[in-house]
């Protein structure tokens, strides 16, 4: 019972302590000199744009062909080579998962380039 009553009180003063932060940056921010006000509002268009989900498709479209030809040649050196059977076909997949992380990446850092650093939109204030 002490305990609960303790960590209510602990959970509450945190509450409150965030709550007055968030009043005092917002407090900041209304003036025009708090750190959120540095920050530029981005629109949709800034991101994206015809031309760049184009090539987001094209880049999907080759990106899946090239990944499944490649797995397609581990799975059938597999089924020809007796001994590599199973390392072969373990590896097929950890082909697929590298090739549609990376396909990942190069879409975003390549083709759609999102504005800004990305570590100062998760640095804290």
């Amino acid at each position: 019972m002490f305990i609960e009553k303790r960590f209510r009180r602990l959970l509450l003063t945190g509450l409150l302590l965030n709550l007055s932060a968030a009043s005092s940056l917002f407090a900041q921010q209304a003036d025009g000199a708090g750190p959120l006000s540095e920050m530029k509002q981005l629109s949709m268009r800034d991101v994206f744009s015809v031309g760049k989900i184009i090539w987001v498709v094209v880049f999907l479209i080759l990106g899946y062909l090239v990944i499944k030809f490649v797995a397609k040649i581990f799975e059938v050196w597999a089924e020809k080579s007796s001994k590599r059977r199973v390392m072969l076909k373990g590896i097929a997949p950890i082909i697929r998962l590298v090739g549609w992380g990376a396909l990942t990446f190069i879409i975003i850092k390549g083709v759609l380039r999102p504005p800004g650093k990305p570590s100062s939109r998760f640095s804290p204030p």
